[in-house]
């Protein structure tokens, strides 16, 4: 989506590369600042309203590694928290079968990371960031699976620019704004008529069971709606 089409304070529609699709509703699951402050853009809002969304602080982000081995790592617990060395390891594969072929293993490793902590993306320095943290979180786990750097037949990883890019988060937050309780997140109608907020955007916050609420919230209450109007 490149915007989302306000006239006269109410939702219109949007608009998808050369496309135009017309809608008097429009649900945004992506963060709310992306979607008010970049799709629908200020001058369709109240300047205190823009200032507060503005003031929302992110959640913390994360530095990823995806690996495939050659290993059997059933007898691993699919998922290991090594709160003192401050990561985790999930072993995917050991969930699902289905993601490595027999005797091989697809795992993740995580930690979480500081978006101001990374050069800009795609340059030399970021590569090399990148690089370095990847081959320490491998040396961590390798700690608990040994051997593990012997054993790769794939490998990428993921940092705070790789969610920002592919999610359009801001800081590539990994779980939408601070979820302290003095956040105060958006209401999940926005002051575009219209125009809905679902997601860890809005209420009840960060999560899967969470963003689900919010959908069930915003599905109702359009549901209402459509009966008034009919």
């Amino acid at each position: 989506m490149d915007r989302i089409i306000v006239e006269n304070g109410e939702t219109r529609g949007v608009v998808v590369g050369d496309g135009v699709f017309k809608s008097n509703i429009v649900v945004a699951n992506v963060n709310a600042k992306t979607a008010l402050l970049r799709l629908v853009g200020e001058r369709h809002l109240d300047r205190d309203y823009v200032k507060y969304i503005r003031g929302l602080k992110m959640s913390p982000s994360a530095f990823m590694v995806f690996l495939g081995v050659e290993m059997d790592l059933t007898g691993y617990p699919t998922l290991i928290k090594d709160l003192d060395d401050g990561y985790g390891i999930v072993i995917n594969s050991n969930a699902d079968p289905s993601l490595a072929p027999k005797d091989m293993a697809s795992l993740t490793i995580i930690t979480m990371a500081k978006y101001h902590d990374f050069p800009e993306g795609g340059t030399d320095e970021y590569l090399e960031r990148k690089r370095e943290i990847m081959e320490v979180l491998i040396r961590k786990a390798e700690k608990i699976i040994p051997s593990l750097s012997e054993h790769i037949v794939v490998q990428d990883a993921a940092t705070p620019k790789t969610f920002e890019r592919y999610t359009s988060m801001p800081e590539g937050a990994i779980y939408a704004f601070d979820q302290s309780i003095e956040t105060s997140r958006p209401y999940f109608k926005t002051p575009i008529k219209g125009l809905y907020l679902v997601g860890a955007s809005t209420f009840p916050g960060g999560g899967i069971e969470a963003a689900v609420i919010s959908g069930i919230i915003c599905a109702n209450d359009i549901c209402n709606w459509i009966k008034v109007l009919e």
